[in-house]
């Protein structure tokens, strides 16, 4: 099927089904709401009208000012209203007030007539005096029924069915007044005609129906319209794709149609031009990826085979001199040590390069971090023979820092310099001030880095074998060291440069911006 018409029916099918499920889900929510809305009003006024079914049982309103409120309490919910003694007596049962002339006493159950004899008082005969409460619910015509439904606890819905007294269906809603010590309890109950709720929803239907066959009319005439501009260009994009897919990447497609497909073919052009050098891009990120895995692996298998080969060599009693075993530990130790460095700097890696992770940063002085790291590094480059050197000014400004990852980036930088720096050499650490940085440089007198290897030292276990060699004296480090110091660079918005000269050393000179406002 052809891309046109596809958009065509596609764009008919997603208005029929919205439509048909507002159609569907819109009314029965409505509904819903509606009874939940009519019960919670109307179990409020019972419990409002429980005051004055008090005061008309202490005989502080009349029989009649009782009636009428009743009735006009009737005409503004638009329900039915009962009330009832403890015995299931029959009080008082409600008409619509504007079927009353108010003239008239209420009567004690409004039409349709009761079944009782007809020589019962009615609303002209009535007096004061009257005592409703003598009429039995049972008297009543349906009273059995709806007795039943009002002892049974367990009913699960508050609706009935075709009412046997008013022969429509009602939800009736039970609102039970306790006994006092001078009066006796007893139950209002509120009965609501479904038929107000069905004609509005019957209304919601018919306005659905006409909304449907409108937004499908509108629908169609827009799809047209949209099918021809969007697929023309759509179907030229299509080709120009195919051929991408094949390595052509000298294409160049013409924007027309409406301005959201001319961006799209302008971005198509774009990506057509970039493509070539994002796949090279990709191919080098996937040669370190490789690469990442495999030192991985390597960097972890290795001290686990020393030291496996080591417990089995005690295990199976190879080694049985003392010395050995004592050796052997060690070396066994160092290994866990090495391992257990190799995963903290990959987990600290790892956080550091995590999107989600803010660097907490404050006001630092740089020359107390540089000052730290000196006397941290004075004894070991002593034992190397190895001359540390340190020149910063006696006052500077404060930078936007983080004290503990400012004094790790110090520590790996003069670690690196320290394995690669021979015996007799020099490493320095100078800090300079500019109006609008802190320039740090740290240079040593080792090997140097070659030109060729400058741009991928900072990649995670990237060693230059070939010329930075480091002391067999030194432990060998885990690879990750410069990966974690430019990440910390980069949290503190500084810059870094490396000049290097192989056999002649290197530097490596970052600036940080200066935080002026709190100097």
């Amino acid at each position: 099927m052809k891309l046109g018409k596809r958009l065509f029916i596609s764009f008919l099918a997603v208005i029929f089904v919205v439509t048909l499920s507002i159609g569907i889900g819109a009314p029965f929510l409505i509904k819903e709401f509606l009874i939940e809305s009519r019960k919670t009003e109307l179990n409020d006024k019972g419990v409002d009208l429980i005051r004055f079914v008090r005061d008309f049982q202490e005989d502080r309103i009349t029989y009649w000012q009782f009636g009428r409120l009743i009735n006009n309490l009737d005409h503004f919910l638009g329900a039915r209203i009962w009330i009832l003694d403890d015995q299931d007596h029959l009080i008082f049962a409600s008409e619509d007030a504007s079927d009353n002339d108010e003239e008239d006493i209420p009567s004690p159950l409004g039409p349709p007539p009761l079944p009782w004899n007809s020589s019962a008082p009615f609303a002209s005969q009535q007096t004061e005096n009257y005592d409703f409460s003598r009429i039995p619910l049972e008297s009543i015509a349906g009273g059995n029924e709806i007795s039943a439904f009002l002892k049974d606890q367990n009913r699960k819905s508050d609706f009935f069915r075709h009412h046997p007294y008013y022969k429509e269906d009602m939800l009736v809603v039970v609102v039970p007044y306790n006994a006092t010590r001078v009066n006796s309890g007893g139950t209002i109950i509120f009965h609501f005609p479904l038929e107000a709720i069905d004609h509005m929803l019957n209304s919601i239907y018919i306005y659905l129906g006409i909304s449907v066959i409108l937004a499908i009319g509108v629908a169609s005439i827009l799809a047209q319209f949209l099918t021809r501009t969007i697929a023309g260009p759509l179907l030229t994009m299509k080709t120009s794709a195919g051929a991408m897919a094949q390595g052509n990447y000298n294409l160049h497609i013409t924007p027309r149609g409406p301005e959201e497909v001319q961006e799209l073919a302008q971005s198509f052009n774009h990506l057509a031009y970039e493509l070539d050098t994002n796949m090279k891009e990709l191919e080098k990120q996937e040669t370190l990826r490789r690469d990442f895995i495999a030192n991985v692996s390597h960097e972890l298998r290795t001290p686990l085979t020393i030291m496996r080969g080591f417990t089995e060599a005690l295990l199976d009693g190879v080694i049985t001199e003392p010395k050995q075993i004592d050796s052997t530990y060690h070396t066994m130790r160092d290994e866990t040590v090495r391992l257990s460095k190799l995963i903290t700097e990959l987990l600290d890696l790892s956080r550091m390069q995590a999107s989600s992770v803010v660097m907490p940063l404050s006001p630092i002085n740089l020359i107390e971090i540089v000052e730290n790291a000196f006397t941290l590094f004075e004894q070991p480059c002593q034992a190397k023979e190895v001359l540390l050197e340190m020149a910063v000014p006696q006052e500077a400004g404060l930078i936007n820092g983080n004290g503990d990852r400012l004094t790790q980036l110090l520590l790996i930088l003069l670690d690196n310099a320290l394995k690669f720096t021979p015996i007799g050499g020099t490493i320095s650490i100078d800090l300079e001030e500019t109006p609008a940085e802190q320039i740090l440089t740290l240079s040593d007198t080792g090997s140097g880095i070659p030109a060729e290897d400058l741009p991928y030292i900072w990649e995670r276990f990237y060693k230059s074998d070939k010329s930075r060699q480091r002391d067999t004296n030194n432990p060998s480090g885990t690879g990750l060291g410069l990966a974690i110091a430019k990440e910390i660079i980069e949290k503190h918005s500084a810059t870094v440069k490396i000049e290097s000269s192989p056999k002649k050393g290197t530097s490596f000179i970052i600036a940080f911006p200066r935080n002026i406002e709190k100097e």
